[in-house]
């Protein structure tokens, strides 16, 4: 638990769920609309682990992410399959029953902000081409010296 001076000199108690992800979209997003009229949409991006297992590969989770109006119409808008994206919202659980009548819980990131964001490629001809954009400067040229 966090104990926070806020702007008022009051100390306020607070709880931190924030979470910050950077993946891939493993499905073309696409915007649905509830009953009320929200825009929703409900996808999962495959997120690589930081460690390797035995074998020496990263191992992948994939997590399930839900936004909803303009930050749904966003990613649908400038997102596809396989995308790289930065996402930070909150972890949400949710009770539901299936189609069977069994009881499920799920998690879920409630997506609030999105990022756009790129990969580096090992493709050295990729190097090569960038550094044609680039020539050597000296010091003495630089304006700020």
């Amino acid at each position: 638990m966090f104990l926070i001076n806020n702007h008022i000199g009051k100390v306020v108690k607070y709880m931190l769920n924030i979470c910050t992800l950077m993946g891939r979209f493993t499905h073309t997003p696409k915007v649905r609309t509830t009953k009320s009229g929200k825009n929703v949409m409900r996808f999962s991006l495959a997120v690589s682990r930081q460690r390797t297992n035995s074998e020496g590969q990263r191992e992948v989770d994939f997590i399930d992410c839900v936004a909803w109006d303009a930050t749904a119409e966003f990613i649908a808008k400038y997102f596809g399959k396989g995308d790289p994206i930065i996402i930070v919202g909150n972890l949400y659980t949710r009770n539901y029953e299936d189609r069977q009548g069994n009881k499920r819980k799920a998690c879920e990131v409630m997506v609030r902000e999105v990022n756009f964001c790129a990969f580096k490629k090992n493709d050295d001809t990729q190097n090569e081409n960038n550094q044609e954009d680039f020539s050597d400067v000296l010091d003495e040229d630089l304006p700020f010296n």
